[in-house]
């Protein structure tokens, strides 16, 4: 990368990125793991009840949550994740204790298959899906921050982050809008000598605003589980006094059938949190695309969303979306071989559904494409009100390569 202004703009960037962590005055980090096993729990929230004051584990379970001024030592920070019992730690004690491990004990460890099942797959899903509908807040503004990463050959080619919102109103539009505050980005750049190892260094392909979107499930479910397809499905469902875990699944013998979808509702169906993937094994059956000796082969797809309840409501407050995909083949001389892993991690710092917010201005609502660009320049000033995801050992050491070139 030449010496110049922008290359200067980049280290700024990327030093904000890291030292905006540690920045403000009080500032809790450590890891969270079962207390069971040990392992590391992702995507586990930590809030500060009624402050606006959120963020979430990274796939490592470490997290870190900057405690703004509207944060008391008597509050306390409050994790929570599905299947777990809930845990409250005083924030006087979390600032005594930083970097401290967090264990959470397992709740749903009996749970017992229910042998008949009540409906049919798709009454299930449209059951499922009624019940959100009426459940999430609306009309609801959700305050946030937002970042994607890209990797190609395993190398970080492309970070960006956003200070964003989303507004739903369930009663004038079946989807929200996204809107940008603020946004930076860091891209590698690619120069290809050699027709024999040509390398193309792809943006992200992430659409936030579809990821909100499949957050409100009824387009995840009419994307993914169209009725076309559910003869390929089963499910399981297993219960105790409270709770609800339904695994959707490929039934045995089926060899088109790739997702799993795994939800945790409460007993009258209102979500917890959902995991939709292809797993690993059944990845061979993913069908390649070809066109003019190109290949393309997606290799893995992950969406997972976190839920919080507020009164009768409930409302998204963390997701992840992780897919990659190989492209291989020979075109005109040119030989092409790579994998591209796109990731993206949202997460809510303010949730308002006072009576009187409206809808944003349509110029200011985000439309497609990457996400550079749009709002002013992110800079500390800005993300003093933001919590921010913790990068994983894997994303910190990938951005700090690619910057320190």
């Amino acid at each position: 990368m030449p010496e110049n202004k922008s290359y200067h703009k980049y280290m700024a960037l990327i030093c904000a990125l890291f030292c905006s962590l540690t920045v403000h005055a009080q500032t809790v980090s450590g890891s969270v793991i079962a207390a069971e096993t040990s392992q590391p729990l992702e995507g586990v929230t930590i809030s500060v009840e009624n402050k606006g004051i959120g963020s979430a584990t990274n796939s490592e379970g470490k997290f870190v949550i900057v405690l703004h001024d509207v944060a008391i030592r008597t509050d306390s920070l409050t994790f929570s994740y599905v299947g777990f019992i809930q845990q409250k730690i005083s924030i006087a004690d979390a600032l005594a204790n930083n970097n401290q491990i967090v264990k959470l004990k397992e709740s749903i460890t009996d749970l017992k298959e229910v042998v008949v099942k009540p409906l049919s797959l798709k009454s299930l899903l449209d059951s499922i899906a009624v019940h959100n509908r009426q459940v999430f807040a609306s009309p609801a503004d959700l305050k946030g921050y937002y970042r994607e990463i890209v990797y190609t050959n395993s190398k970080c080619s492309e970070y960006s982050d956003a200070l964003c919102e989303y507004y739903f109103d369930r009663s004038k539009a079946a989807d929200g809008q996204f809107k940008i505050n603020a946004s930076r980005c860091l891209k590698e750049k690619k120069t290809n000598d050699d027709k024999q190892d040509f390398e193309a260094y792809v943006e992200s392909f992430i659409d936030p605003n579809l990821a909100f979107k499949y957050a409100l499930l009824t387009t995840m479910i009419s994307a993914r589980f169209p009725d076309k397809v559910l003869d390929d499905y089963d499910y399981d469902m297993q219960q105790t006094a409270g709770d609800l875990k339904i695994i959707i699944l490929p039934k045995r013998g089926n060899n088109d059938a790739l997702y799993q979808l795994t939800l945790f509702l409460k007993n009258d169906f209102t979500l917890q949190s959902y995991h939709l993937e292809i797993p690993q094994k059944l990845a061979y059956r993913i069908k390649e695309k070809s066109l003019l000796g190109i290949h393309v082969k997606r290799t893995g797809l992950s969406f997972v969303v976190n839920y919080t309840s507020t009164g009768d409501h409930i409302y998204p407050n963390y997701y992840s979306m992780a897919f990659s995909y190989n492209v291989t083949g020979k075109f005109m001389g040119t030989v092409l071989n790579q994998a591209v892993e796109n990731k993206s991690e949202f997460v809510v710092t303010g949730f308002n559904n006072a009576a009187g917010i409206a809808p944003f201005e349509r110029k200011l609502v985000y439309k497609k494409g990457n996400i550079c660009n749009n709002g002013a320049a992110i800079n500390d000033a800005l993300l003093k009100d933001y919590t921010i995801i913790k990068l994983t050992q894997k994303d910190s050491s990938a951005i700090k390569s690619f910057i320190s070139k």
